[in-house]
């Protein structure tokens, strides 16, 4: 009996245990092998952000080799990643790169990496050869605008200089691309032309005659304005001249930087009794023009709105919204109230293609105007200091195979590549705003309008001869390539002909561009807040950290 129980024991103790040993034993070793099977099969990748609907797919594709591709709402989300060590690079505004290099959280660009046909390593070494070949690679606008924030990189955020000397936003900053504003409207809407079936260009640009000649005269209407100036193409005199014409629902930007330039724009001198703009900033504090704080600025624009369309700034007849495919389908859709926009100008061409983006509705539906006092807005690549060495190099790597392609490893100089399949153009197209580098820009204003020429006279054009719509098409064509454009003088025609609109001087009007001026969180904050606090009864705009 009793060895039958030392039996039982050893079989039912020791040996199931034993057993029980080994199975977890298995177990373990099998989930470690499938955590590194995992894990080789599902690598670490770090994150690279960027703005919503902001990239190519197929460029998105290339960066999610390496990388967690991320889409924000606002820059805030962003630039709190990049302070939490939650990104590594990503795509970011000139302003919060400002920001960012001087509280020392971003990493200089290696320059060769992403233009080896067209910067050395030994470029990187003297920094005027570097600056001189970026200078070669971007537009004179964007390059301008680089460098004009030079003095706010003079010290760090703590006030004290560098230990590496004065910084440059170009040596950490890739730009993407830039924007301007114009104000756009849709003739369509107030001329009762519901579809194509009673389209008409010449009544489009019957009622362009009326407004631009308005804007360049001075008449019975505007004589005793203390605010009008003829020729000026004010953001005031293109309101108040719109408004007259029929154009009654407005849609703006809620970025209240960029309303605080416009703002700047219009302010009362004593002096002459006049609004001038000779105080226009895209400072957001420390003014050394007389200008007390931001809340003037924001004053300024509420009045600027007031005075020119008769609405405040809660009024239901304006709309202020921040997505920008919203922007564009409320002033194309023939189903919107909206009728006029002080839009983007990369938003207003994506509207002037009405055609691609809403039933019932056509390329060139689209007018604008580019107001005198206006901005500037650079979006780019930054790369995060403290970047893994391994990491950086893959950025650099996606980042030259997507929206870079092309622009500085060679085959843009290849009569043997097709330049419209490279990603950078495929880019352009996808995202429609005006890029940063000048072999980009030329080749699009010499190529990518010339599809204009193929269009059909409509039918309900009978009063049109074959002649004048030769010069119609002709002067879309200009006309498209002027909204593309980010110039600091434009040539106006008269609508729908290639005649000069201005006919003294150099046949031109000047458009002022300001760079915003970055400022503190506890600044930034003060700002919102009094925003929000004169568009009450509005949805809440966006932030972004400037």
């Amino acid at each position: 009996m009793n060895k039958n129980k030392l039996l039982y024991f050893l079989k039912t103790k020791i040996l199931t245990k034993q057993v029980a040993f080994g199975a977890f034993g298995l177990a373990i070793t099998a989930g470690l092998a499938g955590t590194i099977g995992y894990k080789y099969s599902h690598p670490f990748k770090p994150s690279f952000f960027n703005y919503k609907q902001y990239m190519l797919e197929e460029n998105q594709d290339i960066i999610r080799k390496y990388f967690d591709y991320k889409e924000f709402d606002t820059l805030n989300q962003f630039t709190n990643a990049i302070l939490t060590n939650k990104a590594v690079a990503g795509i970011g505004s000139d302003a919060q790169a400002v920001n960012l290099i001087k509280k020392n959280k971003l990493k200089k660009i290696n320059f060769h990496k992403l233009f080896p046909n067209v910067i050395s390593e030994s470029d990187l070494e003297n920094k005027d050869i570097l600056a001189q070949k970026l200078q070669e690679l971007y537009t004179e606008q964007v390059w301008q605008h680089l460098s004009s924030y030079d003095k706010e990189l003079e010290v760090d955020e703590n006030g004290k200089e560098f230990s590496d000397g004065k910084r440059h936003l170009w040596e950490y900053f890739t730009p993407y691309f830039s924007q301007d504003m114009v104000v756009a409207y849709n003739p369509s809407k107030v001329l009762n032309i519901k579809n194509d079936e009673n389209l008409n260009f010449k009544k489009y640009y019957d009622l362009d005659k009326q407004i631009l000649n308005d804007l360049i005269t001075t008449n019975e209407d505007n004589e005793n304005d203390n605010s009008w100036e003829a020729g000026s193409f004010s953001l005031y005199s293109i309101l108040k001249t719109l408004k007259k014409y029929g154009f009654n629902n407005l849609e703006a930007t809620d970025a209240v930087r960029d309303n605080m330039i416009y703002g700047s724009g219009y302010r009362f001198d004593k002096e002459s009794n006049k609004y001038v703009d000779s105080y226009a900033t895209g400072k957001g504090n420390d003014f050394d023009n007389g200008i007390k704080d931001h809340k003037e600025l924001i004053n300024q624009f509420a009045d600027l709105i007031k005075n020119s369309t008769g609405y405040s700034l809660n009024s239901p007849k304006i709309n202020f919204i921040g997505d920008g495919l919203e922007l564009v389908d409320r002033i194309v859709n023939p189903a919107s109230d909206i009728q006029f926009g002080i839009i983007y100008n990369g938003d207003a061409f994506d509207a002037y293609k009405g055609a691609d983006n809403v039933n019932n509705s056509h390329d060139g539906a689209i007018r604008y105007i580019k107001p005198k006092t206006n901005l500037l807005l650079i979006d780019g690549l930054v790369i995060v200091d403290g970047i893994d060495k391994e990491f950086e190099d893959k950025v650099y790597e996606v980042v030259k195979n997507s929206f870079l392609e092309g622009l500085g490893d060679g085959q843009w100089e290849d009569s043997g590549v097709d330049k419209t399949e490279l990603h950078s153009y495929l880019n352009f197209d996808n995202v429609g705003y005006t890029p940063a580098f000048k072999k980009l820009v030329d080749f699009i204003e010499e190529n990518d309008f010339e599809y204009i020429e193929n269009w059909s006279k409509p039918s309900t054009m009978t009063d049109v001869s074959d002649d004048e719509w030769e010069d119609m098409k002709k002067y879309e064509q200009q006309y498209a390539s002027n909204l593309f454009a980010i110039n600091a003088k434009y040539n106006l025609k008269v609508p729908g002909t290639l005649q000069d609109l201005i006919t003294s001087g150099d046949k031109t009007y000047t458009v002022n561009h300001y760079d915003i001026k970055p400022v503190d969180e506890k600044t930034l904050t003060e700002i919102e807040t009094y925003w929000n606090l004169k568009i009450k009864n509005k949805r809440k705009t966006r932030v972004f950290l400037f």
